[in-house]
């Protein structure tokens, strides 16, 4: 008797795991399904000729870069945004400095850095954050570059630099709250 209860547990084991096997299969199914049906959405969005051109374009502008940068004897460095507030904040200054030394050339090159080497750069989380306040620093920047171009008396200058600089301490506020900058 204890023969046959022995093959009983063995079947009804096998049984269940049987059971189990085929839920299991059947979920995977579902979600295999599921899961195509998302792609197959996706693919209606991102067709995948333009994600594999986009990783193509990718892997050529890193391998542009290292080739400059070996040709060149340049160095890429990613700048943290702290990094980029104060490379922007010593633009400006440096842009006033070589305005009020006469180069304007060289103040607009400075001022034209600030925004396009600096600023840029954080525009990506500030658009998602507050999007009128990239405007206005963009506004500021424009004029800035305008009043040296037009030969502005310096003290005008130096207001956008003030305002600029008021906008740049709520950029610093916006990017510590979103936890990619230090607040110092």
């Amino acid at each position: 008797m204890h023969a046959k209860g022995g093959s009983n547990d063995v079947f009804q084991k096998t049984l269940r795991t049987a059971e189990i096997a085929a839920d299991a299969h059947a979920r995977n199914a579902e979600e295999a399904k599921a899961i195509a049906h998302e792609l197959n959405e996706l693919a209606e969005w991102l067709p995948l000729a333009a994600l594999v051109e986009g990783v193509m374009v990718a892997n050529a502008s890193k391998e542009a870069i290292a080739e400059l940068s070996e040709r060149y004897g340049f160095q890429v460095v990613e700048a943290s945004d702290t990094e980029l507030l104060l490379f922007i904040h010593d633009q400006i200054e440096a842009a006033i400095a070589a305005y009020e030394a006469g180069d304007t050339d060289k103040a607009y090159e400075l001022a034209a850095s600030a925004y396009l080497d600096g600023f840029e750069h954080l525009e990506g989380t500030l658009l998602r954050k507050d999007p009128e306040l990239v405007e206005t620093v963009e506004v500021q920047f424009k004029a800035l570059r305008d009043n040296i171009q037009a030969g502005a008396p310096a003290r005008e200058l130096e207001a956008l630099e003030d305002a600029i600089e008021a906008n740049l301490t709520h950029v610093r506020q916006i990017l510590a709250e979103d936890g990619t900058t230090d607040t110092n």
